[in-house]
């Protein structure tokens, strides 16, 4: 039951998820009523005299759109993140080869009973 040896941890499991859930749409809930009260309080009219590329919003538009030169601090988070991705990728690549060779069921995610305690390298004989 559960996927777990003992009932009980399921269901202990299970009860904490349910709470987690419960507490997060709850949080979620009382959030949209209060940005909701802000909106209402917040409510104004604006008119509008210009527009098109003469207005101050355009102008701000097209600093956003103009890209800054990249920092040697914005470079080095972008090539240690490309690292850590290439990393990930050669261990999973890595893992699933020696699973395949080794003739191992992928996913792999069961306890460690008697039979899977055996080494894959010794072999018994049997008639």
């Amino acid at each position: 039951m559960f996927l777990l040896d003992s009932p009980t941890d399921g269901l202990i499991i299970l009860v904490i998820v349910l709470i987690s859930g419960l507490l997060g749409f709850w949080q979620e809930r009382g959030a949209a009523g209060a940005v909701a009260r802000m909106l209402q309080t917040a409510a104004t009219t604006i008119g509008c005299l210009l527009t098109g590329a003469a207005t101050q919003f355009a102008a701000i538009a097209e600093r956003l759109r103009q890209r800054s030169p990249e920092t040697d601090f914005e470079r080095g988070v972008r090539r240690f993140g490309a690292l850590l991705l290439e990393l990930t990728l050669v261990l999973v690549i890595t893992i699933f080869a020696v699973n395949v060779i080794l003739q191992r069921p992928v996913p792999s995610t069961s306890r460690p009973g008697p039979s899977s305690m055996r080494s894959p390298l010794i072999s018994t004989a049997s008639a």
